[in-house]
C-alpha cells in the first residue's frame, strides 16, 4: 500500500457543522438522504446554537471510536450502496483526483481535492504529487474502475463526475481521504457518503496525515490572507456581520474576506439559523475568489463549515 510522507503540525479546527456521523458497513447509513425543500429562515436563534453544539458534541464522541474502524479492512470504507453505474478503463492518471479513460473522457472523482499540480503559473501544492503517484499505484495491476454516480454526473468543465471503486470493490476516493491525499468537498450535488468521506478526513487531520502535515493547509485566519490567495483553502474568523441582498446571504469575516450562500443552498442549512452564527469564530473550507477588493468563497453545504468557540 503506498504509504504518503508524514510529518506532524498543530491541527487548527475543532468542530465540524455536520450531523453525526454513522461509519457502518450498511447502506442505508453511507447513503445520504435527499434535503426536502423548505422556506428560507434566517433569525437570531439561542436554541439553534445549542443544537449546533450537541450534533457536533455527538459527532466528537464518535470520532473518538474512529482509529478501531480505520484499522478494518479498506473494503468496508464507505462501501457501495448499489450496483456500479459504468466500469471504465483508466488509461492515464492526470493528478491526483483527475484520470482520462480510455474511451477519451476524462474523469474527475466527485466530493473530493487533491492538492494541485504545477500548472501555469501556480506552484506544486504539498502532498499534489503524492497523490498522483498513490493513484498510479493503486490502478497499475488493474486499470478498470467502477463508478457509482451521483446527482450529478458532470462538473462544471463537463467532465464525467463519478465515486470511483477499485476492482476489488474498494472505495479509491475513501483510500485517499484515510491517508490524508485529498481533501473532502461536500458539494449539493455529491452528497452519497459524505458523512463517512467527512470522517475520514477529520481522522487524517487529527493524525496529520499527508497533506494536513503542511502548513499550507492548516487554517488561515482571514487578517493572514493576501490578494494573492486563491484556490481551494481552509480560512477562519469571526463572523461580524451576516446579511442578505440579490437572493445571497453574506457572513462577513472581515473588511475584505466573506462567505457566500446561495438560496438554493439555503435549503441544507434548515436546522440552523445562519444569523446565529454571529460573533463566533468559525472555519471554512472551498475555493477563494477575487470579489470587488477583497476574497470571497462560496459555501454550499455546512459541512463546508465548522464552529471554533
Amino acid at each position: 500500500m503506498f504509504a504518503p510522507l508524514v510529518t506532524r503540525f498543530t491541527p487548527a479546527s475543532r468542530r465540524l457543522l455536520t450531523p453525526q456521523v454513522v461509519l457502518t458497513n450498511s447502506a442505508k447509513n453511507t447513503a445520504s438522504s435527499k434535503p426536502c425543500a423548505c422556506r428560507r429562515v434566517v433569525s437570531s436563534n439561542r436554541p439553534a446554537v445549542l443544537h449546533l453544539l450537541f450534533s457536533q458534541f455527538r459527532y466528537s464522541l464518535l470520532l473518538l471510536l474512529f482509529p478501531a474502524l480505520a484499522a478494518a479492512e479498506d473494503a468496508s470504507l464507505c462501501p457501495a450502496d448499489q450496483p456500479f453505474d459504468q466500469t471504465v478503463t483508466v488509461s492515464r492518471v492526470i493528478d491526483g483526483d483527475t484520470v482520462l479513460l480510455s474511451d477519451g473522457r476524462k474523469l474527475r472523482f466527485a466530493a473530493i481535492n487533491a492538492p494541485e499540480l504545477t500548472q501555469r503559473n501556480r506552484q506544486e501544492e504539498p502532498g499534489a504529487l503524492q497523490a498522483k503517484q498513490a493513484l498510479q499505484h493503486w490502478l497499475a495491476d488493474n486499470p478498470q474502475l467502477q463508478l457509482r454516480l451521483d446527482e450529478s454526473t458532470r462538473d462544471p468543465y463537463q467532465r464525467l463526475l463519478a465515486h470511483p471503486f477499485l476492482a476489488d470493490g474498494q472505495n479509491l476516493q475513501a483510500l485517499m481521504l484515510q491517508q490524508g491525499l485529498a481533501a473532502h468537498i461536500v458539494d449539493p450535488n455529491s452528497l452519497w457518503a459524505h458523512r463517512c468521506y467527512a470522517a475520514l478526513e477529520k481522522h487524517a487531520q487529527q493524525q496529520q496525515l499527508g497533506m494536513w502535515a503542511s502548513p499550507r493547509f492548516a487554517a488561515i485566519a482571514t487578517d493572514r490572507l493576501g490578494s494573492h490567495d486563491h484556490g481551494f483553502y481552509r480560512i477562519s474568523g469571526k463572523v461580524e456581520k451576516v446579511w442578505s441582498s440579490n437572493r445571497t446571504t453574506w457572513l462577513q469575516l472581515s473588511d475584505r474576506v466573506s462567505l457566500r450562500i446561495e438560496d438554493e443552498d439555503l435549503k441544507y442549512f434548515k436546522n440552523f439559523s445562519l444569523e446565529a452564527l454571529r460573533s463566533h469564530e468559525i472555519e471554512a473550507k472551498g475555493w477563494l475568489f477575487p470579489y470587488r477588493n477583497g476574497l470571497n468563497l462560496r459555501i454550499k453545504h455546512p459541512g463546508a463549515l465548522r464552529i471554533l468557540d
